[in-house]
């Protein structure tokens, strides 16, 4: 399970009786997040028909294929839903913008980045990874308390240095947050976005710009003893 740390905040909000020698207790909050590799992948493969039969593939940005084309080489990956407008389809997603839509479950990366190297080379069908989940949270989740527990212990001993006092205990542990959040909540301050656009036969496996790990947020507010 590869797991990164991606950010941390830490901020001070109470220093009982302030910056003194009397101080025998020190609230602060603290957080972190941790990403977790997602077990349960969702892939939605959209399909935007041809206006003209005359255009170039170099100009398409790859060669043409169906949707029924498209469907007959996806067969492999068992599709869990397909979208069709124009066959009468109900649409159950709601994906009322686009006119044709395939999607697939994935229970790894790698898995997934096969599909979308295999049909990427394709012009106008458009990658777009959608729901991205973990089958047992338990141990991200006491991962991440653990985690930012124990960097709440070292900013209150460097605090304590500072005022040239010794922690002598964790009083209190308050979770002001600790859950598994939607990726797409904090997206907007990663680069790349969710959109994965062809050609991508060109790029390695790695080199391929999606993300498929969830993250787990621990807010913590907590009280050292100090003396």
């Amino acid at each position: 399970m590869k797991t990164i740390l991606i950010f941390s905040s830490f901020f001070l909000l109470i220093l009982l009786g302030g910056f003194t020698q009397n101080s025998t207790e020190l609230i602060f909050t603290i957080s972190d997040t941790l990403w977790v590799e997602a077990d349960h992948l969702e892939l939605k493969l959209s399909h935007v028909e041809f206006n003209k039969d005359t255009i170039p593939p170099e100009e398409l940005g790859g060669p043409r294929i169906s949707f029924e084309e498209l469907k007959e080489k996806l067969k492999e990956y068992e599709p869990k839903y397909i979208y069709d407008k124009h066959a009468g389809i109900p649409d159950r997603y709601q994906l009322n913008f686009v006119e044709k839509v395939i999607h697939l479950n994935f229970s790894s990366k790698q898995e997934l980045v096969r599909c979308i190297k295999q049909v990427g080379i394709y012009a106008r069908v458009f990658p777009q990874i959608g729901k991205l989940e973990i089958e047992d949270p338990t141990v991200p989740t006491e991962s991440v308390f653990q985690a930012t527990l124990d960097k709440g212990k070292k900013k209150a001993i460097r605090y304590g240095s500072l005022m040239n006092q010794k922690v002598i205990g964790l009083k209190s542990v308050e979770e002001l947050q600790l859950e598994q959040l939607d990726p797409r909540e904090i997206q907007d301050s990663h680069s790349g976005g969710w959109t994965i656009y062809p050609p991508l036969s060109a790029l390695a496996p790695e080199d391929i710009p999606l993300r498929t790990d969830v993250p787990f947020v621990c807010t913590l507010k907590l009280t050292f003893e100090l003396e």
